[in-house]
């Protein structure tokens, strides 16, 4: 018998030739039992956990490290330069100059002319307003007395011509008189 089949059950078979032989008869292996099962089951888990564990470690750290190159101290670009009393100076090229529209031009002569300091009050609106309502009024009661004298000269003209050749009474004369004093107000 051979040291591989030493647990296994034999049987025993008859040869042509009158001998007896054994051959071996696999076992059929035994079911694992409920314990083995769980133990690979929490096993795989275990790892399943720890791999994202360390992934999300990884991801982490890499967030980590380019927020904090955003998080920087920001450069100059290398367009500028500082003149050594402080003032900066931008070089820009043609490209960039065509693109915002970017100009050198000489400005034009024109004649200086000195500016002259004032002071001024600011006033209350409403009390312009009253006043320019006052003067509209003013301005329309005189056009309408310069109305009514028109209107009474003539009558006032004829009345003295007709007292002075004594064709018409005092009285007369008087109301005309009295009608243009009272327009001349």
């Amino acid at each position: 018998m051979s040291e591989a089949y030493e647990d296994q059950s034999s049987e025993m078979e008859a040869s042509a030739d009158g001998e007896i032989d054994e051959v071996p008869v696999p076992v059929q292996p035994k079911p694992p039992r409920p314990y083995v099962r769980a133990l690979i089951l929490a096993v795989t888990v275990v790892f399943g956990l720890g791999v994202l564990v360390i992934s999300g470690f990884i991801e982490g750290k890499e967030e980590a490290a380019v927020e904090a190159e955003r998080e920087g101290a920001i450069k100059a670009p290398l367009r500028v330069k500082l003149q050594p009393h402080g003032e900066p100076i931008v070089t820009l090229d043609a490209a960039t100059q065509k693109r915002i529209d970017l100009r050198t031009i000489v400005p034009t002569l024109t004649h200086y002319e000195d500016q002259v300091r004032a002071y001024g009050r600011v006033v209350d609106l409403a009390n312009l307003t009253m006043l320019n309502t006052n003067y509209v009024a003013a301005t329309s009661q005189l056009n309408t007395a310069k109305a009514h004298l028109a209107a009474s000269q003539p009558s006032f003209e004829r009345a003295q011509s007709l007292y002075e050749r004594n064709i018409d009474s005092l009285a007369q004369k008087e109301t005309a008189v009295a009608g243009g004093a009272r327009c001349a107000c």
